[in-house]
């Protein structure tokens, strides 16, 4: 191949999206994914049309172009349990772009930590831990994240954790990502528009968590 030809080649690569670092994801649905291996792209294993599997310290972006507010829901499987500290967390974090782990200077955004028996929220630097009943790793729970401009629900293994405010409007793009040794399944993700009408929220993160009206 000449030289040319290699820099055409390479030029059609970038322009058309053909990247070893892209993924698509629910092509059949009317509702495609568009996906970047985020953190070592090759503990990164697309399955099949529906299934990615996050190997150790690896992570994803996924988002849905037509989409800004939405409902990202997922079948998640962590396949090692908890053993103390940290390594075995998976994060789920909102962004406005796929090329970094920032919202904005100093702002966390909407942050959602999953550990063995309970999930940490971190929005816009406020932290709240909710106790979560998690089934036995290898059994799979769901994750459902709602946005709504600057309103964000979340809810894992049937367990409601909470509505927050952030100061961030909708970023479109979910990472999740597993920095330590947990092996991470995600099943079915999908995104989907908002229909039902948002409740706003009330005296900010605490008032949300505890049902305030």
């Amino acid at each position: 191949m000449s030289r040319l030809a290699l820099i055409i080649a390479v030029v059609a690569s970038i322009l058309t999206g053909c990247s070893p670092y892209n993924f698509t994801l629910q092509k059949e649905t009317g509702w495609e994914i568009d996906g970047k291996k985020a953190v070592n792209h090759h503990n990164v294993v697309v399955e099949a049309k529906n299934l990615v599997t996050l190997e150790p310290k690896s992570g994803v972006f996924m988002r849905c172009e037509q989409l800004t507010d939405a409902i990202f829901n997922t079948e998640m499987t962590l396949f090692s349990k908890n053993e103390g500290g940290s390594d075995f967390d998976v994060s789920l974090r909102l962004r406005s772009t796929p090329y970094d782990d920032t919202v904005l200077m100093n702002d966390n955004g909407f942050v959602l930590i999953i550990s063995d028996d309970v999930v940490s929220v971190v929005s816009d630097d406020q932290s709240v831990s909710v106790p979560v009943e998690l089934p036995p790793a290898g059994e799979p729970f769901r994750v459902v994240v709602k946005q709504h401009g600057q309103v964000v629900e979340a809810t894992v293994a049937c367990t409601f954790v909470g509505r927050y405010f952030v100061s961030t409007p909708t970023t479109q793009w979910i990472s999740v990502q597993t920095p330590g040794k947990q092996r991470v399944e995600l099943r079915d993700p999908t995104f989907r528009p908002i229909h039902e009408d948002f409740q706003a929220p009330v005296n900010g993160l605490l008032g949300l968590i505890f049902g305030t009206d």
